[in-house]
């Protein structure tokens, strides 16, 4: 052991000395009132939010993050390794880091302290599409939608549609999209660190209201004033689902099924209705008596 110099302390307590110590380990002394106390043992110490470290996580996949010690104690080197202990870097800061999990030793001379696992998290636009819903424009009008789409960046970002032309489309309500004309929808984002996604093209399409289809209709005639009159064999097109709703003369609900059975003679009327905005399509029917 050698005596290297001796140094006077701020009045906060502060104070530093230069040299290089990497091996071999620093001894230092203070003596305040004639009592003497050592002080080297290495600390990585948490600030009061918990933490030991600062981050910038990587984003888009790239080795572009960063991990800093932030409150190191009685530390002259320090060394950061991935969970495979592989040395990623030393200093109290290290950069170019893919997303993972670190550690970092901090040594005085031949002693060291190791630090719990810090994190790393890839960032970058991710779509979640569970209440997406598209809307195809219908009747030859301007009608379609999409909406429900969301995304999570991990941080501030920018969404933007382009039509086929990458022009840029208005949004309604954060992402929604309404009263749109057939074409081709694509949505990018952007992260603050310039990280960009797509999700699309959305192809929408002009598509025409519900069509009643009566070729393969049977009309079973009811017998006096009996409930034995039927119609069946009527079929209905559309876009998506259909709803069939059968309605007496009065305009009574009837039959929700595209079979009306067990009724009286007379004048029924049918609607029919698909996802298109075109409306429902009425038809009427009329069971005679026997």
């Amino acid at each position: 052991m050698s005596f290297h110099s001796k140094v006077i302390a701020d009045a906060s307590g502060k104070w530093s000395i230069t040299g290089n110590f990497q091996n071999n380990r620093f001894t230092a002394n203070a003596t305040l009132i004639n009592t003497s106390s050592e002080f080297t043992q290495p600390h990585i110490r948490s600030t009061s939010t918990g933490s030991w470290y600062s981050k910038i996580d990587p984003s888009c996949g790239l080795s572009n993050g960063m991990l800093e010690m932030l409150k190191p104690e009685h530390i002259l080197k320090v060394e950061w390794y991935n969970s495979k202990d592989e040395k990623v870097g030393e200093g109290f800061k290290v950069e170019n880091l893919p997303a993972g999990n670190y550690y970092a030793k901090g040594f005085n001379g031949k002693c060291f302290t190791i630090a719990s696992s810090a994190f790393l998290i890839n960032n970058e636009p991710t779509f979640i599409t569970n209440n997406l819903k598209i809307q195809q424009p219908s009747c030859g009008k301007n009608n379609g939608s999409i909406t429900g789409m969301i995304y999570y960046s991990g941080g501030s970002a920018t969404g933007i549609w382009y039509d086929e032309n990458k022009k840029e489309v208005p949004k309604t309500n954060f992402l929604d999209l309404t009263s749109l004309p057939p074409g081709s929808y694509t949505l990018a984002v952007t992260t603050l660190s310039g990280c960009s996604r797509s999700y699309g093209p959305i192809i929408l399409k002009s598509t025409e209201g519900p069509n009643i289809d009566r070729s393969s209709e049977k009309i079973q005639a009811a017998n006096c004033s009996k409930d034995d009159g039927s119609i069946t064999g009527v079929s209905a097109t559309g876009n998506g689902l259909l709803s069939f709703q059968w309605k007496d003369k009065s305009g009574n609900n009837l039959a929700k099924s595209a079979d009306l059975l067990n009724v009286r003679s007379g004048e029924y009327l049918l609607e029919v209705r698909d996802e298109s905005t075109c409306g429902l399509i009425t038809m009427s029917f009329v069971i005679p008596e026997k």
